[in-house]
C-alpha cells in the first residue's frame, strides 16, 4: 500500500489548498491563517534555511543509505517556518512514504487523537501486528470494544506498525504544531522517537516555543528557527510586494518583523507602508491572536507596562517607569521578572524580544487604551530636549481630532528628521501632522510637504494619495496649487505622461519667475526634465525669454541655477552660455542631490562633461545617503544614459546658421566621443532627435 497516495484527515478549522508550480500535491493548511507555509515556498523554492535543509537532507540521506532513522523538533515563534521545513522534507522524501498529522487545540484533550489522524492511511494493517498490540490501537482508536490498554502497549504497537510499513519502503512522519497534540499522542511519539536508530523511520516535529505542551524532544535533534537572513527576507520582500519599496523601506519591514517570514509574506502583499518612525506593524488576525495569547497571560499590572513598552519600542526603563505611574501601575522589579519571557533589558533600555509580539500587544488593545498609553509616555518625556521627536510623535498618535499645538510639533520634527533620517520619516510625520492642523491652507501646504517627502522616498504611489487629499481641501490657496502641480509633474515624469507634466506646469512658471524665484527654480528641475522625454524643448523658448529679462546677478543657489538654465538655452540657440564668474564652482558646492543631478546635465550641455560627470556621481551618492529613491533612480538614468552615449556635445558657437536646429534630420556621421570612447551613432541620432540635447539632464 502506498500510504503516500493516502490523504490525512483534513485540519478541523480551516483548509488552505495551496498547489506549487513544481507539481507539489494539494496539502492541508494549517488554521486560521497560519498554514500558508510561513511565505517561504515559491514556485518550490525554499528561501533561506540552508543549514536546516542540510539537518534535514543529512537524515533522510541516512535512511537511504545506512537504514538507521531518527528524529527532529523544529521550534520557533509562530509564522518562522516550521510548516515550510516539514513540507521541504516531504518533499525531499523522495522514494519514501510520508505520514502526516497536526496538533489541533480543539483535540488537545482527546487522548490519542493526534496519533489517530498519523496512522489512520496505515490502519489497514494492524492484523499484521502481535494479537495484544492489535488490539490495543483497535480499542484507542475505537474500532473494537474493551478495557483501555496500558499506554506502554500502545507506544509499542505504533512502532511494530511504522516498522511494518516500513519494510517496503523508509517512513516519513510529520507532525505540525506538536505543541498543540493531546498529552498522550506526545508521549508515544517521544517512545518512538528513542527508537529510530535501526529503523529506516524519520521522525520530524514542529513545535511553537513557549506555547502549549512542549513535546519531550530528549532525542530528537535540536533545529530552533529564528528570522530568515537578511538576503533570504529581501527576496522574499520583492517576490511578495505590491509596491516596490525603497531600501529603507525594506530595511524598517525587516526590522519590524524580525525576519519572520510570514510577516513579511502578509505585509508585502498589503499597502503598508514604511513609517520611519518605529511604530508597530499591523498583523493579520491570525498572526497577532498567536503572538497576544502569550501576553494576555499575564495580570493587569504587567499587561499595562507590556502595552506602554510595545508603544514606546525601546526605551529607557525610567521612561516607562514614569508612564507606569500616570497610569497608577508599577514597572518594578517584580513585573518585569514577569515578564523576563517577553521583554528583555539592555543596559538602560527595556524592549520586546521579538518585535511581532511586540505589534500584538499594541494593536491587540483598543484605539482608546493605546491613545493613553501615548498620552502617558509623552508626559514622561516632558523636559527632555533630545527626546523632543519622540515626544511629538507619541503626542500626535494620542491626539484625538484637530489639535494645531500637535501638528506643529510634528511639522518641527517632520523638519529635523528630514535632515537626521531622511524623507521616510518626515513624510508619515508630516502625514499625521495634516490631520490634526486645524486650517485648511496649513493642512494643505502640509499634506503636499508629505506627498513630496513620499516622493523623494520613491513612493509614488502614497505620494499621489496624499496630493489627492491636498487637492480636496477647501480654499487651499494659489501656493499649494502650485507646490501640486509641480509634485504631479515629477510624478508624470517618472511613471506617468511627460507631456502631462509639461501642461501642468506651463501656466506657473513665467509669472513665478518674477514673484517667486525659489519656488521656481524648483519647478524648472521638473519642467526641463519633463519637456526632455515628451521631446517638446520648444516649450523652453518662452522660458528662456522670461529669463532674459530678468537680473540673476544674486549669489544664491536659485540664481546659480538659474543662470546655468539661461546658458543652456543660448547654447541650444548657438550663442555663448555667458555664465558668471564662479558659476561652475558655486555649482559644485550644492548639495541636494536633485539639484545636483539637473545641474551635472546641463553643465554637460554647455561643454564642462568632466563636471557634469562628477555633479552626477556626487548626487547618487548623496540620493542614496538620504534615501532618496526617487531621485536616485533619476541620477542613475542619467549616468547609465550618458556611458551607453559615450559622446560629448559640440561646442558652442554664435553663427545661428550651424546652431544645433530645433527639429534636425537624421544625422549622417556620428557625434564626436571623448577620447578612447567608442562612438554611438544611434546615441547621436537619439539626442539630435530630441533637439540636440543630451538625455542627461
Amino acid at each position: 500500500m502506498d500510504v503516500r497516495s493516502v490523504p490525512a484527515a483534513p485540519p478541523s478549522r480551516l483548509t488552505l489548498g495551496l498547489r506549487w508550480a513544481v507539481g507539489i500535491s494539494e496539502i492541508a493548511g494549517r488554521r486560521e491563517g497560519l498554514g500558508v507555509l510561513a511565505g517561504l515556498y515559491s514556485g518550490g523554492v525554499l528561501y533561506g534555511r540552508d543549514g536546516e535543509r542540510s539537518v534535514i537532507d543529512a537524515l533522510l540521506e541516512r535512511v537511504r543509505t545506512a537504514g538507521g532513522g531518527g528524529g527532529l523538533v523544529v521550534h520557533g515563534d509562530p509564522g518562522i517556518g516550521k510548516t515550510a521545513l516539514l513540507e521541504y522534507a516531504a518533499e525531499s522524501a523522495t522514494g519514501m512514504g510520508v505520514l502526516r498529522t497536526v496538533g489541533v487545540e480543539p483535540e488537545s484533550d482527546l487522548t490519542y487523537a493526534a496519533l489517530h489522524r498519523l496512522l489512520l492511511p496505515v490502519l489497514d494493517r494492524i492484523d499484521r501486528l502481535p494479537e495484544p498490540q492489535a488490539r490495543a490501537l483497535s480499542v484507542v482508536f475505537g474500532q473494537a470494544a474493551g478495557p483501555a490498554p496500558d499506554r506502554f502497549l500502545v507506544a509499542l504497537a505504533t512502532l511494530s506498525l511504522l516498522s511494518e510499513v516500513a519494510a517496503s519502503r523508509p517512513v516519513v512522519c510529520l507532525v505540525d504544531d506538536a505543541h498543540s497534540c493531546d498529552a498522550a499522542s506526545q508521549q508515544v511519539l517521544a517512545f518512538v522517537a528513542r527508537r529510530l536508530e535501526a529503523e529506516p523511520i524519520v521522525l520530524a516535529l514542529a513545535a511553537r516555543d513557549g506555547e502549549g505542551r512542549p513535546p519531550d524532544t530528549a532525542d530528537l535533534v535540536d533545529v530552533p528557527l529564528s528570522g530568515l537572513d537578511r538576503e533570504s527576507a529581501r527576496a522574499l520582500i520583492m517576490e511578495h510586494t505590491r509596491h516596490r519599496l525603497s531600501d529603507a523601506g525594506q530595511e524598517e519591514l525587516l526590522r519590524a518583523t524580525g525576519g519572520n517570514p510570514l510577516a513579511i509574506r502578509e505585509l508585502s502583499g498589503t499597502a503598508w507602508r514604511t513609517s520611519g518612525t518605529g511604530e508597530p506593524v499591523p498583523l493579520a488576525a491570525g498572526l497577532q491572536r498567536a503572538f497576544l495569547e502569550r501576553a494576555r497571560r499575564q495580570g493587569r499590572d504587567a499587561q499595562e507596562v507590556l502595552l506602554l513598552v510595545a508603544a514606546a519600542g525601546a526605551a529607557p526603563l525610567a521612561t516607562i517607569s514614569r508612564a507606569a505611574e500616570a497610569r497608577g501601575v508599577t514597572a518594578g522589579p517584580a513585573v518585569l521578572h514577569e515578564l523576563r519571557e517577553l521583554i528583555v533589558e539592555d543596559g538602560p533600555t527595556v524592549t520586546y524580544r521579538h518585535p511581532l509580539i511586540r505589534s500584538a500587544s499594541y494593536y491587540g488593545a483598543g484605539p482608546h487604551e493605546r491613545r493613553e498609553a501615548h498620552r502617558a509616555l509623552a508626559a514622561a518625556l516632558q523636559g527632555e530636549p533630545a527626546e523632543a521627536d519622540r515626544r511629538a510623535w507619541h503626542l500626535g498618535r494620542a491626539a484625538v481630532g484637530r489639535d494645531e499645538k500637535v501638528a506643529e510639533e510634528l511639522e518641527r520634527s517632520a523638519e529635523r528628521a528630514m535632515r537626521r533620517a531622511g524623507p521616510g520619516a518626515a513624510g508619515s510625520t508630516l502625514a499625521r501632522a495634516a490631520e490634526l492642523t486645524v486650517s485648511e491652507t496649513s493642512r494643505a501646504r502640509r499634506l503636499v510637504a508629505a506627498a513630496d517627502a513620499c516622493w523623494q522616498d520613491g513612493d509614488a504611489a502614497r505620494a499621489a494619495a496624499l496630493l489627492d487629499r491636498a487637492e480636496h481641501v477647501p480654499s487651499p490657496g494659489d501656493v499649494p496649487h502650485r507646490e501640486i502641480a509641480g509634485l504631479r509633474a515629477s510624478i508624470e515624469v517618472r511613471s506617468g505622461t511627460p507631456a502631462e507634466a509639461v501642461a501642468l506646469l506651463r501656466p506657473w512658471l513665467p509669472d513665478l519667475l518674477r514673484t517667486d524665484r525659489c519656488r521656481a527654480v524648483r519647478l524648472l528641475l521638473v519642467f526641463t526634465r519633463a519637456s526632455l522625454h515628451a521631446n517638446a524643448t520648444e516649450e523652453w523658448t518662452a522660458i528662456a525669454g522670461v529669463m532674459e529679462e530678468l537680473s540673476l546677478s544674486g549669489e544664491d543657489a536659485e540664481d546659480v541655477l538659474a543662470r546655468l538654465f539661461r546658458a543652456t538655452c543660448r547654447v541650444r540657440e548657438g550663442e555663448d552660455p555667458g555664465l558668471a564668474a564662479g558659476d561652475l564652482a558655486a555649482v559644485e558646492r550644492l548639495t541636494d542631490p536633485a539639484r545636483l543631478c539637473w545641474a551635472g546635465g546641463m553643465v554637460r550641455v554647455v561643454g564642462h562633461h568632466e563636471l557634469g560627470s562628477r555633479l552626477l556621481h556626487e548626487a547618487v551618492r548623496r540620493a542614496r545617503a538620504l534615501g532618496a529613491a526617487g531621485v536616485l533612480a533619476w541620477a542613475l538614468e542619467s549616468l547609465v544614459t550618458d556611458e551607453l552615449a559615450g559622446w560629448r556635445p559640440r561646442r558652442p558657437t554664435r553663427n545661428r546658421e550651424t546652431a544645433w536646429p530645433r527639429k534636425p534630420a537624421r544625422p549622417t556621421r556620428p557625434v564626436p566621443t571623448e577620447a578612447g570612447s567608442p562612438s554611438s551613432p544611434h546615441c547621436a541620432a537619439e539626442s539630435t532627435r530630441r533637439g540636440g540635447w543630451p538625455r542627461t539632464c
